[in-house]
């Protein structure tokens, strides 16, 4: 593979910028047809959302035009509590709607106190027909019997919360998009369960079908998949899902070793044979030849080539990481859709650490998790990952890889 590498191909002032995000704009009787959208995370500190910022390409990546922010936190008492934007958005371009759809979630920071975000968030979708220039009002995400307060199965507001984090959203055969969805895991009694202190997750997919009378998407959501505490103390979470067979579909998990370093650091994955309804017990995904893929706890991310084959995109560690470190680094693998393996003799370096990087917590740390990806019309996979030079400059990367 021929990897062309840009450093911080974007910046916006010295925010972070993180789950960049894509959609080519599919409506040819509008205004910019053709050109790439690019919306990505601005943070000001960890978990902490200023909002989703929204770029124009009219060359697919290579130069980028600013647009502004499409979402923007704020204050909403006296008490300086604020409504920030939770998790990384996503968008979709939905050619049979002719609509571009975008996901995300809005999170209570409480007095700005980030622990009543464990059980105050909502998500919610907007939409576009005209190429991204202007977005419906935010439409909530409800599933049939849910209200503003339950909306999807087993969240309730004020208890738990459910987060559609940096979503791959991907088409399934029966009409529907899989939109990704992890859901903090309560007990019996309604209560948290927190094995190290932190969220502890359950996944699956949302699907979102096109209502064209109304001009909105109707949801329903599928099974949710755990693991226990020993393979995952923070659970199974942020999937992506890629495509095996007509009806058939793998989901790649997230895990985490937090405050557990004997668990494996490594992914974990699921199938489905009914579009994404129900999905298996999750395993850990392997090499082809059986043995570990070491991946600390960081976003994964699944590709459908041009060329027929399926890519996961991720960090991938040569051994058992600790907790989200060290996230590097970025590789590209070929995926064996019949095995559900990632074949081994396949895993290609992106980027690692480079020598201004430090592995202490606190320090410059080499950190290309919360990365996005999309095709050019070249059939090249286009990688976007946030980066930190070494003046302490932050932005995305940009890497064009030959596949």
């Amino acid at each position: 593979m021929k990897i062309t590498v840009s450093d911080l191909h974007v910046k916006v002032q010295d925010w972070w910028l993180l789950g960049p995000t894509f959609a080519y704009c599919p409506e040819k009787d509008r205004p910019d047809c053709g050109s790439l959208l690019m919306c990505a995370s601005v943070n000001n500190g960890g978990d902490s959302g200023v909002g989703n910022f929204l770029w124009r390409s009219f060359d697919e990546g290579k130069t980028w035009e600013e647009v502004g922010f499409l979402e923007k936190s704020f204050m909403y008492d006296k008490n300086g509590s604020m409504l920030k934007m939770g998790g990384n958005a996503a968008l979709y371009t939905d050619k049979n709607a002719g609509v571009i759809l975008f996901t995300s979630n809005e999170m209570y920071w409480n007095k700005n106190n980030f622990q009543s975000t464990r059980s105050m968030s909502r998500a919610f979708y907007r939409l576009s027909f005209d190429n991204g220039r202007t977005w419906t009002d935010k439409k909530f995400i409800i599933t049939p019997g849910g209200t503003l307060d339950n909306q999807i199965p087993d969240v309730v507001f004020g208890r738990n919360f459910a987060l559609s984090m940096s979503s791959q959203t991907l088409p399934a055969d029966d009409g529907t998009l899989l939109v990704a969805l992890q859901v903090q895991i309560v007990d019996e009694n309604g209560n948290l369960v927190e094995p190290a202190g932190f969220h502890f997750f359950k996944c699956g997919a949302l699907h979102a079908k096109w209502d064209g009378e109304n001009a909105k998407y109707d949801w329903t959501m599928g099974n949710y998949v755990r693991v226990t505490p020993d393979k995952s103390t923070r659970g199974v979470y942020e999937p992506t899902f890629g495509k095996r067979g007509d009806g058939n579909y793998i989901m790649i998990m997230r895990n985490s070793n937090l405050k557990a370093p004997s668990v494996i650091g490594q992914k974990f994955y699921s199938v489905s044979s009914d579009n994404g309804y129900t999905w298996s017990e999750p395993k850990p995904l392997t090499y082809d030849d059986g043995t570990t893929m070491y991946s600390s706890s960081s976003v994964p991310k699944l590709w459908a080539h041009s060329n027929g084959k399926l890519y996961y995109i991720g960090v991938i560690n040569d051994k058992n990481p600790e907790e989200n470190l060290p996230r590097y680094p970025l590789c590209i693998a070929e995926v064996d859709r019949e095995n559900c393996t990632i074949i081994k003799d396949t895993v290609t370096v992106i980027d690692t650490k480079r020598p201004h990087h430090s592995d202490e917590r606190g320090g410059v740390n080499a950190d290309y998790s919360n990365h996005g990806i999309y095709e050019d019309s070249m059939g090249h996979i286009v990688v976007y990952a946030p980066y930190t030079n070494d003046k302490g400059e932050r932005g995305l990367n940009r890497y064009e890889i030959e596949v």
